[in-house]
């Protein structure tokens, strides 16, 4: 059973997720972090990309459906608890159809700049958390496990960060092999 954290400890944590993340990004020789893998997968730069881009477009359907938070299903509880335990295994997962022209990595992409993009979506984030406070409806829609509550988006962000960094490792140990 996952402990029960407050939005505050929420935000703490994806703090430090994503320091972890950029440091260890970072410390990748920098002609490395754009190369992408020979089984066609993202690099480096494009994981982190996926990320923000994840965050903020998350971030901005759930900014609108705090107007009209919806009933949290049975269906919705099962399918986050789903997402959530595929995301902490080191299975892969392909990206949503419906939503890979949104969230799929960009090109020419370079550590700083999504470093300070990931930085503003936080500031997003905290914002949209001091406007959540006391919601307990479906603000989001996830393709997949269905509606989420503001918690449940922050658990999210969590656990797919985590379902990223074992990307990270494969990355990591198809570059070292070639």
């Amino acid at each position: 059973m996952l402990e029960a954290m407050n939005t505050e400890e929420w935000i703490g944590q994806l703090e430090e997720q994503k320091r972890v993340m950029l440091a260890e990004v970072s410390a990748w020789p920098a002609e490395l972090q754009d190369v992408t893998p020979a089984d066609g997968g993202w690099s480096a730069l494009g994981v982190l990309d996926h990320l923000v881009r994840t965050e903020s477009g998350i971030c901005c359907l759930a900014a609108q459906g705090l107007a009209t938070p919806r009933r949290i299903g049975v269906r919705d509880r099962i399918g986050f608890a789903v997402v959530e335990r595929v995301f902490r295994s080191r299975r892969r997962v392909k990206v949503p159809g419906s939503v890979a022209t949104i969230i799929c990595p960009g090109e020419g992409l370079e550590l700083g700049a999504i470093a300070a993009r990931w930085e503003r979506v936080r500031v997003e984030l905290s914002e949209l958390a001091g406007e959540a406070e006391g919601c307990c409806g479906g603000v989001f829609r996830h393709p997949v496990s269905g509606w989420m509550t503001f918690e449940q988006i922050l658990r999210f962000f969590s656990v797919h960060i985590v379902h990223h960094e074992y990307q990270l490792e494969r990355i990591q140990a198809n570059l070292e092999a070639t």
